[in-house]
């Protein structure tokens, strides 16, 4: 005989996995070990004919060949089959949520795992097999998760139990039952229970722990404890609660924990109980409350850890300001550094803190030039080393403030604790910060590769003027002491074996006294731009080399445009996007091809990984989330998770909306130069991106088409004109007039306006769409139609233009006929000339124009091939006109 049991005091999730398991061990009865908990009574009552149970007195022990346990695994729980099941020497099968202990049942087969509810493990066991649910079977099941749970809000609850969950509610699990046994109404009293416990709540703080514990005492015997208890818990604010309430012979204690550091289960153990780390029970018996409290106290001293200080979680060094200091000039270290707020030192002691906000208002009322202490915040609330996280906390909510500084004994600042410090020791590392490097900085990456080996890359890949230039830059560098480096995407492309001639230098001096002497050595021409510091070299082959000083960027605003100062190569790196562009490599003689990887560009580039350097990156220079799918796309990199979290909150915010569509359209057109820009393309409309920046494109499967038909149709194109014409086609055009074709023509011009297009740009956008739209008017015709009206259409218009047609229709007619109307317009001037006119009788006059236009319509539709059959056209057209004169 198989049975499946479940816990004395059964809840609804015992009930519900004795149900699943039914389906699992078909021959198995299930029977009660003890008392129901009053919900399941309630159930019982009305479902007990669906639900056939024995009790403990119904079956015979010798009888039984295997038991399965379900929702426990500690036999003490096991109410009438405690005593026996211990030395029973049957097979045992185990299914419980609960952490095994020292008492653990021996068992066979044992599937013992940390979810909400129990009834998840058996939903995925059943899953697993392909077994069928019926709809009643799923709210039996969906009672006991939603009841172990919290209806998903118990902080023991996982995705496990929601995906548990949407599956029950696929086989049809009916939630207003669910609702109506689980929000059950408390019993009159239940209620004055509720009230005497909340009225006797004592707070404690043990070992920095927040601890609460309510006490009481009743004759009688009253179910829902733990309902109750979850009520309080509700009402209060604590990091550990305790409930011990006297019932009879008996202290039912119901323990809840809201901190990592505290496992409530450790707790209940001690008393014989147990559960989870977060919710535990223990049922005492043949003792006092008195005795109990006694007993209890030493275990709480032992068990409640002493939790995270503050020097635990500190930030050390702090970035300080002086109280002279400008508000101007410290807002602009804010938001270069990425702070909302500084702490002020005067002779290394604190007198005061400033915030970004009281920087803002000083900015506004034009008080930009006062000193920080006219307006720095003087009382400032401060902790110690050995300050617990949960006062930290109680100090942050309290005041109202985003930071505190951690002082010694002098008021000597030792660190600082933020409000987001705090967050991720509760959330984890995953929670975002105001302002935090994204790079890992934590093992030295400098320099990464041997100068032998870049320089190996160097000989190799590059063509040698290239490799000329470069050991020129590095001797220039050297003779007017200056460290010089090749930087960004050359350095990049360089390490991925990619080419790449587009070659960027950065100076660690002045960018355009150095780009001076490289044009004089090389023969080159130079333009300078000294308010940035930054000039451009022409070679004698007319490539383009830029120099830079090696700056610092900071924004004012976001999207705002940068403002640059000198600064160091390490710093300048640091401005850059990502850190697979923020890689340099000297070139002065005596260090050439060494790489300068400050912030693990190239170990992100083995990996495949688009990083950004810190968290304000995408606010600061909202362009940057269009680069990095770029990038991401072309390389078929990813983006790293940090910066993807960082990306789509930047999405959210609406940060590209502050761009202006000048920006926006430079960024779209790097994406079109791409050799297939679908997948960027695909991706930025996926994250929501081109519904902000391009909200007139609707990307249905029409588009998507069209677009993957723009290659092929330039191909047709160029090659229809033939090779000696020396015109290449601009694919970025094509694209762009594939992406933005509107449905009606005239609307071209809200796109045109936006985007601020170049004229030639503009007018190629009206033509190309006013042409389509007349085609489109001719409807089917539009293939068949002769060369000569064809030509009046979309003769002398743009090869970008004809491309364009042709991606946007899937007609191989008409496809066909745009063809051979280029190969033929190759040939559209006509054999004879106006002297030729003149020599068959005609007179000089607007008659030439037209009858020219008449022979190369002619020629266009095959009417004549040679020059004998112009002059036959000429003088039947003449001879028609003299008639017609003459009438």
């Amino acid at each position: 005989m198989q049975i499946i049991i479940s816990h004395n005091h059964l809840d609804f999730d015992g009930l519900s996995c004795m149900v699943a398991a039914k389906k699992l061990y078909p021959r198995a009865e299930m029977v009660f070990s003890g008392g129901l908990s009053g919900n399941v009574q309630r159930f019982m009552s009305l479902h007990k004919d669906s639900l056939p149970i024995k009790r403990f007195k119904d079956i015979t022990l010798a009888n039984i060949t295997q038991v399965v346990v379900v929702d426990t695994n500690s036999p003490r729980r096991l109410g009438e089959f405690s005593d026996w099941i211990d030395g029973a020497g049957i097979d045992v099968h185990v299914y419980d949520h609960h952490p095994m202990t020292s008492d653990t049942l021996p068992a066979s087969c044992r599937l013992i795992d940390t979810v909400g509810s129990a009834t998840t493990l058996m939903v995925e066991k059943l899953q697993e097999k392909g077994m069928r649910i019926s709809g009643f079977e799923a709210t039996v099941m969906a009672l006991g998760l939603y009841e172990d749970t919290g209806s998903m809000t118990f902080i023991s609850t996982t995705p496990r139990d929601i995906r548990a969950a949407a599956y029950l509610l696929e086989c049809g699990a009916n939630l207003s039952v669910v609702a109506n046994f689980i929000e059950q109404i408390m019993t009159d009293e239940q209620k004055a229970l509720f009230n005497r416990l909340l009225a006797s709540v004592t707070h404690l703080n043990i070992n920095g722990i927040d601890l609460l514990i309510a006490v009481d005492k009743t004759e009688k015997s009253i179910g829902n404890l733990d309902q109750i208890t979850q009520r309080l818990s509700d009402l209060e604010t604590y990091d550990v609660l305790l409930v011990l309430v006297q019932m009879d012979k008996k202290i039912y204690m119901v323990a809840r924990s809201k901190t990592e550091f505290v496992s409530v289960s450790e707790v209940c153990a001690a008393f014989g109980g147990g559960g989870h780390p977060k919710a535990a029970s223990a049922t005492i018996r043949d003792k006092t409350l008195t005795e109990l409290l006694e007993d209890l106290y030493p275990v709480l001293q032992d068990k409640l850890r002493p939790p995270v200080l503050a020097r635990d979680i500190m930030s050390s060094p702090v970035k300080t300001v002086s109280p002279s200091l400008s508000m101007e000039e410290a807002g602009k270290i804010m938001l270069r550094y990425g702070h909302t707020g500084l702490p002020v030192l005067e002779d290394n002691r604190l007198v005061g803190v400033i915030s970004r906000r009281d920087v803002d208002k000083a900015k506004i009322h034009n008080l930009g030039h006062a000193p920080v202490k006219g307006y720095m915040a003087r009382k400032v609330v401060s902790a110690h080393l050995d300050t617990p996280l949960g006062e930290l906390q109680h100090l942050l909510v309290k005041y109202d403030v985003g930071r505190l500084p951690i002082v010694d004994e002098k008021g000597g600042l030792l660190g600082l604790v933020s409000r987001t410090d705090v967050l991720r020791t509760f959330h984890g590392m995953d929670y975002p910060e105001d302002h935090q490097l994204i790079y890992d900085d934590k093992e030295p990456v400098e320099p990464v590769s041997s100068s032998r080996e870049i320089r190996a890359l160097i000989s190799e890949s590059l063509p040698a003027p290239i490799q000329e230039l470069l050991q020129a830059a590095g001797e220039v560098g050297r003779d007017v002491g200056m460290n010089v480096y090749a930087v960004g995407g050359f350095v990049r492309d360089l390490l991925l074996g990619k080419p790449n001639l587009d070659l960027d230098l950065t100076v660690e001096g002045s960018g355009p006294d150095f780009a001076r002497e490289l044009a004089e050595r090389m023969r080159a021409e130079v333009r300078i731009h000294e308010r940035f510091g930054t000039a451009v070299v022409i070679m004698p082959n007319g490539q383009k080399i830029d120099v830079a000083t090696a700056r610092v960027e900071y924004y004012e605003y976001p999207a705002a445009l940068p403002h640059v100062e000198s600064s160091s190569v390490r710093q300048d790196l640091y401005r850059r996007d990502f850190t697979v562009n923020a890689m340099a490599i000297q070139l002065n003689s005596d260090r050439f091809g060494e790489l300068i990887d400050f912030f693990g560009g190239l170990r992100d580039l083995k990996q495949g990984l688009i990083r950004i350097l810190y968290n304000l990156s995408f606010v600061e220079d909202p362009t940057r989330i269009i680069r990095a799918i770029r990038f991401e796309q072309r390389y078929g990199f990813d983006i790293e998770p940090q910066t993807q979290q960082m990306l789509q909150d930047a999405v959210e915010r609406n940060y590209l909306r502050e761009l202006s569509y000048k920006r926006i359209r430079e960024e779209l057109l790097l994406i079109l130069e791409e050799r297939d820009p679908r997948p960027a393309l695909r991706r930025l409309e996926n994250l929501g991106i081109m519904a902000q920046i391009a909200p007139e494109v609707v990307f249905d499967q029409q588009i998507w088409r069209n677009l993957g038909r723009v290659p092929k149709a330039i191909e047709a194109v160029q090659k229809a004109v033939g090779s000696d014409n020396l015109y290449n086609i601009d694919s970025r055009a094509v694209y762009w007039l594939v992406l933005f074709s509107p449905t009606e023509p005239d609307k071209a011009g809200v796109t045109v306006e936006r985007f601020q297009l170049n004229r030639r740009t503009a007018r190629m956008m009206r033509d190309a769409y006013q042409i389509e739209y007349e085609l489109n008017q001719l409807g089917a015709r539009a293939a068949t139609i002769p060369m000569s009206t064809l030509n009046q259409i979309i003769g002398g218009t743009p090869l970008e233009i004809i491309a364009y047609l042709m991606a946007r229709t899937a007609s191989r007619a008409w496809q066909n006929q745009i063809l051979e109307y280029l190969r033929l317009r190759a040939d559209l001037r006509p054999s004879l000339n106006g002297e030729d006119l003149k020599q068959l009788g005609m007179k000089p006059g607007p008659d030439f124009r037209d009858l020219l236009d008449l022979l190369r319509d002619a020629r266009l539709d095959g009417k004549v091939r040679t020059r004998e059959d112009e002059i036959a056209m000429v003088r039947e057209w003449r001879k028609r006109k003299e008639e017609t004169d003459a009438f």
